[in-house]
């Protein structure tokens, strides 16, 4: 199945497959310099994934959407036999999110979340996440107000990162703090998903794992800017990134690669401006750490994690996947069954 572009006027979209696969994602190659930086754990760990794919029988690779508290999880390949299923979880002005889980046998443990936008029910800055896995609310599950006073227009996200927290005795063997920490310092306590907020050109990390934001003085991390106010928070993976849909000619991408949460040029950063065009929609997921558009009700999936538009199978077009465009793409990840 071919890429497409979609050419939109007053009368609707039409689909061109040759010139978006010749014109938006061929000349990616020549424009990308540097692959995705995963150190420090941005990936699950590789040979517990190689195992679990030796041992598969079949592997499913599983999307999520969102309308208006209604999910949807469902397949992406259409030969797969995962069963799809929906389920309601967050308010309909709620903006969707995914947190990451683990590897197990099963595939992709992923956790859902929302961020509420609205006043009523005290809803407005809060990230409500599906901790228990059990794709609806329950007591297990986390409700927290990350920013003490949220503002309109603050931008959600989720990303890898070390989570830190502040060391009440010397590290000593394989503790948190371990390797002579002092009192008082940052000590790493392991690498997982966070959430944060983008407020303006400000970044907001969750970089102690408690759901709130604490202060750089508690191991949170804290960007004075990265991307003009109006782009999307898309971060890859560790790495932080924006997209800019202000061209109309393509979707214009810039990552943090030396992971300074500061702009410093290209290289050591990137600015990438070939994959999508500038009539879809970006977004990047925090479960997989893959960069998307969305199109309508059609996405495009950078599954090799390489910004690069490689083609099928190692990247993933799905066509007319979401049943309308009011349906927005989440994210994805892969089960083995």
């Amino acid at each position: 199945m071919g890429l497409v572009s979609i050419q939109c006027n007053s009368a609707g979209c039409n689909v061109n497959r040759s010139y978006f696969r010749s014109v938006l994602f061929g000349v990616a190659t020549a424009l990308v310099g540097c692959a995705l930086d995963t150190s420090g754990g941005g990936t699950a760990d590789s040979d517990e994934v190689a195992a679990h794919t030796k041992q598969a029988l079949e592997e499913c690779d599983v999307g999520f959407a969102y309308s208006a508290g209604t999910w949807s999880e469902g397949r992406l390949n259409q030969g797969c036999s995962f069963a799809d299923r929906s389920f309601n979880f967050g308010a309909a002005s709620d903006i969707p999110l995914l947190l990451a889980g683990q590897y197990t046998a099963a595939g992709y443990s992923v956790s859902i979340a929302t961020y509420g936008t609205a006043t009523e029910g005290d809803r407005i800055g809060r990230f409500f996440i599906d901790r228990d896995l059990s794709r609806g609310w329950s007591a297990a599950d986390t409700n927290t107000r990350f920013m003490p006073t949220p503002q309109v227009g603050d931008q959600p996200f989720t990303i890898k990162t070390q989570v830190r927290r502040i060391v009440t005795a010397p590290g000593s063997g394989g503790a948190p703090g371990s390797g002579g920490a002092s009192v008082g310092s940052c000590g790493v306590v392991g690498y997982e998903a966070v959430v944060g907020i983008k407020r303006g050109s400000e970044w907001f990390i969750d970089g102690n794992g408690n759901g709130t934001w604490d202060g750089e003085s508690e191991c949170d991390k804290y960007s004075a800017g990265f991307g003009a106010a109006s782009t999307i928070p898309t971060p890859v993976g560790s790495i932080i990134g924006v997209a800019d849909t202000s061209w109309s000619s393509a979707v214009v991408w810039h990552f943090d690669d030396n992971a300074s949460l500061g702009w410093d040029g290209a290289p050591p950063d990137q600015t990438l401006a070939a994959f999508g065009s500038g009539t879809m929609r970006p977004f990047s997921d925090g479960a997989s750490g893959t960069l998307g558009v969305q199109s309508g009700t059609s996405v495009y999936l950078d599954k090799n994690l390489n910004r690069v538009w490689s083609g099928e199978p190692s990247d993933i077009a799905a066509i007319n996947y979401l049943p309308s465009s009011d349906w927005t793409f989440v994210g994805w990840y892969t089960a083995w069954q």
